[in-house]
């Protein structure tokens, strides 16, 4: 071959044409598959963040339908009491061996309570127990206190009384309560607690808080509470000072 001289040149090599081609096809090669691979990394990277992302999804929903699962036990107690478990003392108990006997410790700096004393700032309990010779159907009543001398800091009426009752302590100078139970409450022989109260002890002098009775019916209607809440048909509230 001559160029546009008219010298003569050799003609470039097939083979060395052919190794360039197949140089830079190589690398055309390479570069894509390295970016296949760089693709198909990145996919796998994703796909593996999804599964990640499914299996904590999955697993805070259980958590959470664990929590839900929990339901509420606060339901009410309901049905016939066992007397066995339930405390009574003889309507002529007094307060125990602990008590502060009124005429040995009486000042001017005491409240007298019953057959106890206390000073100002002291917390009193009041344990009352009901007598009644048959189960009674309706109960309605009060404590009657001086507010003067005492504060109540808490008061509950005790099973069955709870059963079907409503109890209500933010009255100032009295503690009101009622109740209803088609099966009846049972405070037949010998008498069982029926009320407690806790007072704060605010004055000095005597008291003895009350329990007035407005409605104490039996099953057959017949009442047990008269004129002006005194008790009859032979039943009876006595109350112990702790």
């Amino acid at each position: 071959m001559t160029d546009p001289n008219g010298q003569a040149v050799s003609a470039p090599t097939e083979s060395g044409k052919t190794a360039t081609t197949k140089a830079a096809d190589s690398g055309n090669k390479q570069q894509s598959g390295s970016s296949g691979n760089t693709g198909n990394s990145g996919s796998n990277g994703n796909s593996g963040n999804t599964n990640n992302g499914n299996n904590g999804g999955s697993g805070s929903n259980q958590q959470n339908n664990g929590s839900g699962g929990n339901s509420n036990n606060g339901g009410g107690n309901s049905g016939n009491v066992d007397n066995s478990s339930r405390k009574t003392t003889p309507s002529n108990a007094k307060s125990g061996n602990t008590q502060k006997k009124s005429q040995e410790n009486a000042s001017a700096s005491n409240l007298t309570i019953g057959d106890r004393t206390y000073n100002v700032g002291d917390t009193v309990k009041c344990t009352f127990f009901l007598y009644v010779p048959v189960d009674m159907l309706n109960f309605q009543g009060k404590v009657e206190f001086d507010p003067a001398l005492l504060k109540v800091k808490s008061a509950q009426l005790i099973a069955p009384a709870s059963f079907g009752a409503m109890i209500n302590t933010g009255l100032g100078d009295h503690v009101s309560f009622n109740g209803s139970d088609l099966s009846g409450y049972d405070f037949t022989d010998p008498g069982y607690e029926f009320l407690t109260v806790e007072y704060e002890v605010l004055g000095t002098g005597t008291i003895d808080p009350s329990v007035v009775f407005d409605v104490l019916t039996d099953l057959n209607d017949k009442a047990y509470a008269g004129n002006g809440g005194a008790l009859t048909g032979g039943a009876k509230i006595w109350a112990v000072y702790e």
